[in-house]
């Protein structure tokens, strides 16, 4: 198993270039304090420090309780840090794909060269974003971008696979509770797990005293998947996707654009465990078949950002590919790996002035300086800069997101940060339209440019 336990070390290596990487401005650390990742630590600093309340919080269409956000709530916990709670989580998606892989390739009987390969896949897919040639690495690290529902796939067809073979009701168990919880997490999970577990399971058509047990990993996530209505009104989580029948052609346009040549070389890749595992590739193409035309169909894929969507069927096909690596080859991923390692740390380069656990904008830093001396507290901003400005300043400064108008907008937030007449001291403008914030606010006192956005001053 030293071919395993160098994988590990490698993928543990690359984690530590991307960071060091990330330091450097290349890739761009803001990346992983954008606001969409910032949903969770939000959430957490509200809700756990602040002692704020659920029901007020507006939740996404996926509320990623599991595992996402299981491991922010308990990294922030231990950490007390959201900034090292975010390198934690973003550590412990990556090892939990490379567990889930590897389980799956030991389940399926395959030899110790495709464990070794099955780690090494997130290894090699993290340095190619370190080096900039896969950007869309950076889901790998962030949480609430349906990484989960992969992560919980593979780790459910690991389990469904123990199933099939031992028929133990703890195994039965474990996998309802885990596809159960996942579901009930994000819908995605039915398209990357349920839907084509359940075709893979009639095309594997497993004996009688089996299919009961393997039954459950259809039926859980069902199940799972029917609670969030329950929770709709009381936590306000929008319902699921409706079809948009008419706009699927332009939808498929739009996904062969931004991601169908790594569907067409994925799909490549799942085709080679037509000799190795009959259930895993039916699984794998039912994976890709569904996602694909469920996105068609409800035209949820608008943009480049909507490939967060298609983490199953980007991430998963690699890892159970790596059935087909022979034993032979032990020794040629880690190699081929290592290689790629020394490359991406031979291109590092400075200045390197602050590492990604104390990371900061320069808008926070500018206004956290001007704070003390205009006595600003409470602001304005858009959706994409209030979260990272409430989280990062160090001087107390809270951030609520406005629409463009300038009016509350309610969305992944709380609904009690908007108290009727609270006064706001400043406005940052980016984004915003500022005719209408003069209708709403009135004219400023002041305005001054802050890391090359305007912002505008209030009160005293």
């Amino acid at each position: 198993m030293r071919a395993v336990a160098l994988a590990w070390a490698l993928l543990l290596a690359s984690l530590g270039v991307v960071f060091i990487a990330m330091a450097s401005g290349s890739p761009p650390p803001d990346l992983l304090f954008q606001a969409d990742a910032l949903y969770l630590p939000s959430l957490y600093r509200d809700v756990v420090l602040h002692g704020g309340r659920w029901v007020d919080w507006k939740l996404p269409p996926a509320p990623y309780f599991f595992p996402d956000l299981a491991l922010a709530f308990g990294w922030n916990t231990v950490l007390r840090d959201f900034r090292l709670a975010i390198v934690a989580q973003a550590v412990s998606q990556v090892a939990l794909l490379a567990l889930g892989a590897q389980w799956v390739v030991r389940e399926a009987r395959g030899p110790v060269a495709a464990q070794a390969a099955a780690v090494l896949v997130p290894a090699a897919l993290l340095l190619a974003f370190a080096l900039g040639l896969f950007p869309l690495g950076i889901y790998l690290l962030v949480s609430a971008h349906h990484l989960g529902a992969a992560v919980a796939t593979v780790l459910a067809l690991a389990a469904t696979l123990r199933l099939l073979r031992d028929g133990a009701r703890a195994t039965a168990a474990l996998l309802a509770l885990l596809s159960g919880a996942a579901a009930a997490s994000d819908a995605l999970f039915l398209l990357y797990f349920a839907a084509p577990m359940g075709v893979a399971l009639l095309a594997l058509n497993p004996s009688p005293h089996r299919r009961l047990g393997a039954a459950a990993a259809v039926v859980a996530p069902l199940v799972g998947w029917a609670l969030p209505p329950l929770l709709y009104l009381r936590f306000r989580v929008p319902p699921p996707w409706s079809l948009h029948l008419d706009a699927a052609p332009a939808t498929l346009e739009r996904l062969w654009q931004t991601a169908g040549l790594l569907l067409v070389a994925n799909l490549g890749l799942a085709l080679t465990l037509r000799r190795r595992g009959r259930l895993e590739l039916a699984f794998t193409l039912a994976m890709m078949a569904f996602t694909v035309l469920a996105l068609a169909v409800t035209g949820a894929y608008e943009d480049a950002w909507s490939v967060r969507y298609l983490a199953g069927p980007l991430f998963v096909p690699p890892l159970v590919a790596c059935l087909g690596v022979p034993e032979r080859a032990r020794w040629a991923a880690p190699v081929a790996v290592a290689a790629a390692l020394g490359v991406a740390v031979a291109r590092l380069h400075g200045p390197f002035e602050r590492p990604v656990t104390r990371w900061s904008s320069p808008l926070v830093d500018c206004l956290d300086r001007l704070a003390p001396e205009r006595r600003l507290s409470r602001g304005l901003a858009d959706y994409w800069r209030a979260k990272p400005l409430s989280l990062m300043s160090r001087t107390g400064l809270e951030v609520v997101q406005v629409e463009p108008s300038g009016a509350p907008l309610h969305w992944i937030n709380s609904r009690a940060w908007y108290p009727p007449g609270a006064p706001y001291d400043f406005i940052v403008t980016t984004g915003l339209e500022e005719a209408k914030l003069l209708e709403r606010y009135g004219a400023p006192r002041e305005k001054v440019v802050c890391a090359t956005e305007s912002v505008w001053l209030y009160g005293r």
